[in-house]
């Protein structure tokens, strides 16, 4: 009971009510809230800490392949209406992570809400993902993608909308690696919390466990992307906008035949969107704007990079001057637009943040 009470009146569960109503206007949200009056409070509380825990672990936002709000709206509301006798928030949010877990250990598992409503709707197929990743790496030009393990649609978790949709759909290889350890992590730590006696004890673990990981502070290796444009360009902030809807797939063509990666994790937080350009970002050029996104490495072997570390450097800096200059190229606005790939290790990555 400590604990619940904490969350309820700590800004852990901080009142997010006007973004989740803003998703209304989706069928599948519509309908969520209308099945939801018999465990509100306890839904919009788990809701809250879960969504605030995957921000600040930096794996929240659906454009890289990472959690988005309908899919923590549709788990919580699974686990909560599969254990309904279950009052302690932390053992929910606990069997939450583990279902996402397990999700691929079973063949073809899908996750869904059954109900009689959507007895006659046609069931959501995965055949329809599968040839909407085939059209979506065609039309921008990643075709040589499609026989990739990497690109493969990895989760099923469908929504109450009409017709059905995979929420989960840009969840890719490596995503679902990063999402699984930090929920592995995650559950030893609630269950340590769960062992606490000292009320303010728990109140310390609570806060620590949701502020989560500093970015900064996950990997050692790391590459910078910046898109920056003059004030003259028509075309810069669509083109950065591009960038940015491209950047997993372009990451995954370029890094994924190195073995010495596990995977790559982009941070769904820019670093700066549309600002000006800061002076650690090497624009010297008047009012021009920049984009920033920061990518960390997992490396399997860190006792080995020194062997490979020119290998990963070469690859971005290939990044850099074949695939980001053939959208400059396209984009006819040649001087107007830079993009840019650095590699900086874990110290410049804190040293460029202090001076942004």
């Amino acid at each position: 009971m400590v604990i619940n009470d904490f969350i309820k009146k700590s800004k852990l569960s901080v009142n997010l009510d006007g973004e989740i109503y803003s998703l209304s206007e989706y069928r599948s949200n519509l309908r969520m809230l209308q099945i939801l009056k018999q465990i509100e409070d306890k839904f919009w509380i788990i809701y809250k800490v879960v969504r605030r825990w995957a921000i600040n672990n930096s794996i929240f936002g659906e454009i890289f392949g990472f959690l988005n709000e309908e899919i923590i709206l549709i788990l919580v509301y699974k686990i909560i209406e599969e254990n309904k006798k279950e009052n302690s928030i932390l053992i929910l949010i606990e069997k939450m992570f583990r279902e996402l877990i397990e999700i691929n250990k079973a063949n073809n598992k899908i996750i869904k809400i059954e109900e009689e409503i959507n007895k006659n709707v046609e069931d959501w197929n995965l055949d329809i993902d599968i040839k909407r990743r085939e059209v979506e790496l065609g039309n921008n030009g990643f075709a040589s993608l499609l026989s990739s393990e990497k690109t493969k649609i990895i989760w099923g978790i469908i929504n109450l909308g009409y017709p059905q949709q995979n929420v989960a759909y840009t969840i890719n290889y490596y995503t679902q690696i990063i999402i699984k350890e930090k929920m592995e992590i995650a559950i030893k730590q609630l269950n340590e919390i769960e062992k606490l006696e000292n009320e303010n004890k728990i109140k310390e673990k609570l806060n620590e466990w949701v502020k989560g990981e500093n970015f900064v502070e996950m990997y050692q290796h790391n590459l910078l992307v910046i898109c920056a444009y003059s004030p003259d360009s028509l075309g810069g902030p669509s083109l950065c906008d591009v960038i940015e809807s491209h950047l997993t797939f372009l990451l995954i063509k370029k890094f994924e035949t190195l073995k010495f990666i596990k995977y790559f994790h982009i941070n769904p937080k820019a670093l700066f969107k549309r600002e000006n350009c800061p002076k650690a970002t090497g624009i010297k050029e008047e009012d021009w704007k920049c984009t920033g996104w920061i990518i960390g490495f997992k490396i399997l072997k860190e006792e080995e990079i020194k062997e490979n570390i020119e290998e990963l450097k070469n690859k971005i800096k290939s990044l850099k001057e074949n695939d980001f200059k053939k959208y400059i190229d396209k984009n006819g606005e040649e001087g107007k637009i830079k993009i840019g790939a650095s590699y900086l290790n874990k110290k410049n990555v804190e040293n460029f943040i202090i001076f942004i």
